[in-house]
């Protein structure tokens, strides 16, 4: 945990701001604005380069979450090679130089970019844009998790598939949801993941083949 309160500890624009805290702290001759506008412009085109993607997988019948089952091959070259770095190395920028630093400097700066992109693009997308972000990058899956939330709570079938593609992808069972983040009210209230893994199981509408991905995890 980043924070010891609660309400900074979830919520995703003071995460972003903690850690560009972090690097202007140990980064000596950098500074917050230039730190911030870089994750600015990563969160802008990557959010533009999967908005792409997903109109091509609309016309195949797919969606968001089908990417986040594609080789991870397949994500670098659609988001790295397809611009999402090299379109910052050519800009003449300051923030352009910054990103060519070392490897944990831009660990740094795309972590940061993940609670951007879930922020960024809200309840729903926020989540499935930050779950193929963090596969393709190599985070903690239980990020995107944290902040899963679908316009019919619980029982959207959208939620389901969400949790189906999380655990196949290998994402940890012991975490948490906070299904009311995007809500005014009791935005910070946690439930279980397991509860709701134990809700589908126990759902009369449940598929087979959702009953024998969650029994299988459940026994690790």
């Amino acid at each position: 945990m980043l924070f010891k309160n609660n309400e900074k500890t979830y919520n995703t624009d003071c995460i972003k701001n903690e850690i560009i805290r972090k690097i202007t702290k140990s980064e000596r001759t950098v500074v917050a604005p230039e730190i911030s506008l870089l994750i600015d412009r990563l969160t802008y085109w990557y959010i533009e380069r999967m908005n792409m993607a997903c109109r091509e997988l609309y016309v195949d019948g797919g969606d968001i979450l089908d990417l986040a089952n594609e080789d991870k091959k397949v994500l670098l070259d659609i988001f790295d090679q397809n611009n999402l770095f090299q379109r910052l190395n050519e800009e003449k920028t300051y923030e352009s130089k910054l990103f060519i630093c070392d490897d944990d400097f831009r660990r740094k700066i795309l972590y940061g970019t993940l609670y951007n992109i879930i922020s960024r693009t809200g309840k729903r997308y926020g989540a499935e844009y930050g779950l193929v972000f963090a596969k393709t990058y190599n985070f903690d899956l239980s990020i995107p998790m944290h902040y899963v939330s679908y316009e019919n709570g619980i029982t959207d079938k959208n939620l389901r598939k969400y949790v189906n593609t999380y655990i196949e992808l290998g994402g940890p069972l012991e975490t948490y949801v906070l299904p009311r983040y995007y809500d005014t009210k009791d935005r910070y209230d946690v439930e279980e993941l397991r509860s709701i893994i134990t809700y589908f199981n126990n759902s009369l509408s449940i598929k087979p083949y959702d009953v024998a991905v969650y029994a299988k995890n459940l026994k690790k």
